[in-house]
């Protein structure tokens, strides 16, 4: 397998774009500390990384998710020195290297990278919002507010109980079989989620059974706090139409 590079494209502001970058570094190292929990005799490790980025090593048969370095070429150009760097630290555990580069990465990272036999492997892009008071008016496919009315909603969703956590492990995994990950890795990130303290877990029910699942975690960072919506699946042959939260608000998925 090439080794791959993952590549950003960067459309934000440039503060909103560090905060996200920020956020998604301490997100990966939050899941490899819980992987250290998990897994403690394994060579689970978490390097920082000189041009900016993070870089996180879990067990071989998590490559990818839990086997990458994100946020390359943030804070300065990637040099050869830091690349095999990277290469040992990955090779050293039978990994094929995995580099994103950051959306301050410059076209040199990416040449660098080419030079060595990196693969282009796709683009990666992250949606945001700042939180605020929501639009009392829904938009007009969704039928007018009497769509947000529990009545009329198929869907409900809600915070997954303590002791519900091994069904929101075997939903997760289910919602994302088709994408060719495997269980072990699919159901490690569903794992890793249940263990995160600064995490809250929910389900999508249709009549009762679960059309869905994803995470939330709560992240701090020295600017402001960002919530990381991830682990998003739904169950393949579910009907879903409008969607009823407790407390109010409707949204259509």
């Amino acid at each position: 397998m090439l080794p791959a590079i993952s590549l950003p494209e960067k459309k934000m502001d440039t503060d909103t774009t560090k905060l996200c970058e920020c956020t998604e570094m301490l997100h990966i190292r939050r899941q490899a500390e819980v992987c250290q929990e998990l897994f403690p005799n394994e060579d689970v490790a978490i390097q920082p990384l000189p041009s900016g980025g993070i870089a996180i090593r879990t067990r071989a048969i998590f490559q990818g998710k839990l086997n990458r370095a994100v946020g390359c070429g943030d804070a300065r150009e990637i040099n050869e020195e830091e690349v095999r760097g990277l290469e040992e630290f990955f090779t050293a555990s039978g990994l094929t290297p995995e580099i994103h580069l950051g959306p301050f990465a410059s076209s040199a990272d990416f040449t660098l990278l080419k030079s060595r036999g990196y693969e282009e492997k796709g683009k990666l892009t992250t949606y945001w919002c700042a939180l605020g008071q929501p639009d009392p008016s829904p938009p007009p496919h969704q039928g007018g507010l009497d769509a947000c009315k529990p009545e009329a909603s198929k869907v409900l969703v809600r915070r997954v109980e303590s002791h519900e956590r091994e069904r929101f492990v075997e939903a997760s995994i289910a919602g994302f079989s088709s994408n060719g990950r495997s269980r072990e890795l699919l159901g490690a990130l569903a794992e890793i989620a249940t263990r995160r303290t600064d995490t809250r877990l929910y389900f999508a029910e249709v009549d009762g059974q679960v059309a869905g699942t994803a995470a939330l975690a709560s992240i701090a960072t020295d600017s402001d706090g960002v919530g990381v919506a991830h682990l998003g699946s739904a169950q393949l042959g579910v009907e879903i139409g409008n969607v009823y939260h407790p407390g109010g608000g409707c949204e259509r998925a």
